[in-house]
């Protein structure tokens, strides 16, 4: 269900996650989640909002001729940084400080557990050193 703005109570967000593109923050531990770019400027939100939309839509088409065994999170909005109504009525959920900037509102992945991540950065990214909770 796509909601244009965080619950009327304003919610505080919580960090979910970080990398190279920005930050993931969320109000509950189920539900959506909101990715701020606000880093990586060589990253661009809108290019990631745009090629999952793209996959989403290949992978509907390919599931009508058989079942994937896979999932993708629905991505329900791209948030401009000027998409004024919606900051003035939803920035104060973010920690002081922060400013309006591109996010992604989308479908929250339920985190992997620990053993499962390991095995997982030690197949795929072998030389990324593990930081527990990340």
């Amino acid at each position: 269900m796509e909601s244009n703005m965080i619950d009327n109570q304003k919610a505080r967000f919580c960090c979910i996650g970080s990398g190279f593109c920005g930050t993931v923050w969320a109000h509950s531990e189920r539900g959506e989640a909101y990715k701020r770019q606000n880093a990586g400027p060589e990253r661009s939100l809108a290019n990631d909002s745009y090629m999952h939309q793209r996959a989403l839509a290949s992978f509907r088409a390919l599931s009508s001729m058989q079942k994937p065994q896979f999932q993708i999170p629905r991505c329900y909005r791209f948030i401009r940084a000027t998409a004024r109504g919606w900051w003035d009525q939803n920035l104060s959920s973010f920690p002081a400080g922060f400013a309006p900037c591109d996010t992604i509102y989308f479908q929250r992945i339920p985190p992997f557990p620990e053993t499962t991540r390991r095995l997982l950065i030690d197949k795929y990214c072998p030389t990324v050193v593990y930081q527990k909770g990340v």
